[in-house]
């Protein structure tokens, strides 16, 4: 390349020496241009200069045309540079997100176009079939190939296919949380709950997940394989990491026997979270409350918007432990809802406070069940 270079530059000199030294030797000349015995000669010289000069015109022209051009191509070339970084730049920011710190084989390339066409791919989460189709398939690495394979066996409901792809990018490449996540839901998928542990693990290891969200992530993990196997040191140990699931709750109390157990575990996810289904699971396992659990009852009321069930256990306790203002309001709430049951305890209470049975009261529960036959009865002729 350098001699072609050397060549193209010096050959139309070589080619002006080369006639002048044989047509026109330089050391002899005598020039007279007046002389009638030279005459020839000075003709001579004249047409030689002519072709001479006519030489090196040409010469000095294509010399300007190749600076020219030298210049314009050097120009072109930072141009062309600039955009390959320009485009890479934004490829590396797709892939630094997608498939985390380590630059993936998709930046190695020159054209940037089909860089900026796999960046705006990857932008799509792989959807993009009209940008697709544009991409060079000599450029499409082994990365972004198994990249769109995983996600698209994964949208499929092909999971066992996509964990093979997912497993790829994650053993050799330096991947993001997003690929982490979504192999970490194959493995559970596809049962192998061991390894989806230990993948978090280098999670933790890489600074990819805070301590909280590795915990959290875990004991899900660790749902799942009980449910499979059904193995009640699994759910137990998912409770210790993360006793604020209720899910995790829900199932863990299904294998306790013991019905204290199963207060002891609801009273204890109660003390920072508050769940309907769990509330009234425990006010059914309640026969009769303790003065500890009256309050956590009391909670329960206020969080179901005086739902019956607890309405009626509170009353209940209530008059148990003597506290008939509240058993007396509480009763009043139960006769909204149910008013031969709400004259019942109100019947209770006078029972219990003054050891007596109030006239009125009777008379009153005798109207409400008389009503409540009519109308029983009067559904039954419909």
């Amino acid at each position: 390349m350098f001699f072609k270079i050397i060549y193209k530059l010096f050959k139309p000199l070589l080619v002006l020496t080369f006639f002048g030294y044989i047509f026109y030797p330089l050391k002899n000349l005598d020039i007279q241009f007046l002389s009638e015995e030279n005459i020839a000669l000075t003709v001579w010289d004249v047409f030689m200069y002519i072709v001479l000069f006519s030489m090196l015109s040409i010469y000095l022209t294509k010399m300007m045309f190749f600076i020219k051009n030298f210049f314009k191509s050097i120009g072109k070339s930072r141009e062309k540079k600039y955009q390959i970084k320009e485009h890479n730049k934004l490829a590396n920011h797709v892939v630094l997100k997608i498939l985390g710190n380590k630059p993936a084989p998709l930046l190695q390339m020159k054209d940037p176009d089909q860089a900026y066409l796999i960046s705006r791919f990857l932008l799509s989460d792989c959807k993009d079939l009209d940008i697709a189709s544009k991409i060079d398939k000599t450029l499409k690495t082994k990365a972004l190939r198994t990249f769109v394979k995983a996600n698209e066996t994964y949208e499929d409901k092909n999971y066992e296919e996509s964990l093979k792809h997912f497993e790829y990018l994650v053993m050799n490449f330096k991947v993001g949380k997003y690929i982490y996540d979504y192999f970490i839901n194959c493995l559970i998928i596809n049962k192998n709950f061991d390894k989806a542990i230990e993948i978090l693990k280098e999670m933790l290891r890489d600074n990819l997940i805070v301590k909280n969200a590795y915990l959290q992530k875990k004991s899900l993990v660790l749902l799942e394989h009980y449910k499979t196997t059904k193995d009640v040191q699994k759910i137990e140990h998912a409770f210790e990491i993360n006793p604020n699931n209720e899910d995790i709750v829900n199932e863990l109390i299904l294998t306790k026997r013991n019905k204290n157990q199963k207060l002891e575990i609801i009273e204890a996810f109660w003390r920072k979270n508050h769940s309907i289904k769990l509330g009234i699971y425990y006010l059914k396992l309640i026969d009769k409350i303790d003065s500890k659990q009256f309050s956590m009852v009391e909670n329960l009321v206020s969080k179901f918007e005086n739902e019956l069930s607890s309405l009626v256990i509170l009353t209940k306790a209530s008059i148990d432990f003597g506290i008939f203002n509240s058993a007396k309001n509480y009763a009043s709430e139960i006769f909204k809802k149910d008013p031969i049951l709400g004259h019942i305890f109100e019947m209770l209470i006078c029972i219990k406070k003054e050891k007596n049975i109030d006239i009125t009261l009777l008379e009153s529960l005798e109207r409400e069940i008389l009503h409540k036959l009519e109308n029983i009865k009067h559904i039954k002729q419909n």
